[in-house]
């Protein structure tokens, strides 16, 4: 049987933050639609009714129309804008790895755990995977914050959802942790 997880990393939204642009965008732009609408509706029965209006009142009809048609344009663009950066960020922000489990893992997970899991990691926990295998799959905590030019925060978060998921171990080492690569390859 596989689970599947995906890394919480500053990189990396929920699905819901992730959401919210689009969903402001949708509505900006269905306002900014029903107002030229409405002005263009008022426009005609003015008219009809009333008369010629005014060059007053043609102006400011034009100006009307022209700030929501460019609010409109800004929505569409932003729209496709953050969409694409969605789609980007699914496809490209997590790598699949599979993990063989070992008879501890096994026994931790439980059920569900026997066999192969399906891991997903963020692209931080890759790097930090990738950088354990550079350096004989085991590297000083201290040492792996300066190679990667990260956070010491940052890295305790990606070490702790990566000893989470069994893909690493942390042994202290003094007044650091010793981060070792669990199942080498």
């Amino acid at each position: 049987m596989s689970k599947e997880k995906t890394g919480n990393s500053p990189g990396n939204k929920s699905s819901r933050d992730a959401i919210r642009p689009v969903l402001f965008l949708l509505v900006t732009l269905t306002l900014s639609i029903i107002l030229i609408i409405l002005s263009t509706d008022l426009f005609i029965i003015l008219h009809v009714l009333v008369g010629p209006l005014s060059t007053e009142a043609v102006a400011i009809f034009i100006f009307i129309i022209s700030v929501n048609v460019a609010i409109a344009a800004f929505s569409i663009r932003a729209l496709f804008t953050a969409i694409e950066k969605i789609f980007s960020a699914e496809g490209q922000g997590m790598i699949r790895y599979i993990v063989e489990t070992t008879t501890n893992e096994t026994k931790t997970a439980g059920p569900e755990g026997a066999g192969n899991k399906e891991l997903f990691f963020s692209s931080l926990e890759v790097e930090v995977i990738e950088a354990l295998r550079r350096k004989g799959n085991h590297i000083l905590q201290n040492r792996l914050t300066l190679d990667l030019g990260i956070s010491k925060a940052t890295v305790s978060r990606v070490l702790s959802s990566l000893e989470r998921k069994g893909a690493i171990i942390r042994v202290r080492k003094g007044v650091t942790n010793e981060v070792i690569l669990s199942s080498p390859r």
